[in-house]
């Protein structure tokens, strides 16, 4: 006899799930007795001989369901002893499927919640687009500098950590020494219209900033006063 949880109600029949401790305990009950069409269920509940009810499995590695019909076949002492109703061959199919499911595969989120931090950093710098995307979103800042040092980082990602507010001086001077990123210009944006960028590095951003470009930023006040004035002097050494 295996252990179940209680019967509960359903608005037709009664229904009682029984759970295994693992895949063999199943398959050992279905080459027993459900191929058999019978099963014992341990349960306080109390159906008269011949009550209609359904038996519900529950796969012990993905937890998903198989809801056979069944009937009380005489109430026991601490359970019930049930018959499997139905065809016997579409009963059988039902059950090789069943015991046959794998568990599902998990999502990238599940797969990276919970990560330690070394394996934060790890996949930070080794991750694909999908992976980082979902990281950063989980762990914020605490992975940005892994982020920085992985070489198959987009222009929109760097630009994206380059636009926070809350980013480190030190990872926007990171930005700014790498050549190709500071040549592209979501990055130059991003990096200009941060104020935690240290006026340092204004020159050498704005060495690879088109002319054109520059123009135009002596006008936005959406870039910071400092860098106005830094746009300004440099237009005065052209």
């Amino acid at each position: 006899m295996h252990r179940c949880l209680e019967c509960y109600d359903r608005r037709v029949v009664p229904a009682v799930e029984l759970r295994f401790e693992d895949l063999s305990a199943l398959e050992k009950e279905v080459a027993d007795n459900l191929r058999q069409m019978r099963a014992l269920v341990e349960t306080r509940r109390e159906l008269e001989r011949l009550a209609p009810c359904a038996l519900v499995l529950i796969h012990p590695k993905t937890d998903d369901k198989l809801r056979l019909d069944a009937q009380v076949v005489a109430p026991l002492p601490t359970g019930l002893a049930l018959e499997l109703t139905g065809d016997k061959d579409e009963v059988g199919a039902r059950l090789d499927e069943f015991v046959a499911l794998r568990p599902r595969p998990k999502s990238p989120a599940e797969r990276l919640r919970g990560l330690s931090l070394s394996d934060q950093h790890k996949v930070a710098r080794n991750g694909t687009l999908t992976e980082r995307t979902i990281l950063e979103r989980i762990y914020g800042n605490s992975v940005w500098e892994s982020l920085l040092s992985n070489p198959k980082l987009t222009i929109p990602e760097v630009a994206r950590i380059a636009r926070k507010g809350t980013v480190p001086r030190h990872l926007l001077e990171m930005v700014v020494e790498n050549k190709a990123w500071v040549r592209a210009a979501p990055v130059r944006r991003a990096l200009l219209s941060n104020p935690r960028l240290g006026t340092e590095s204004l020159p050498r951003i704005l060495a690879v900033t088109p002319k054109p470009e520059i123009q135009k930023m002596l006008k936005q006040t959406a870039y910071p006063r400092a860098v106005r004035e830094a746009a300004k002097r440099f237009m005065q050494g052209y």
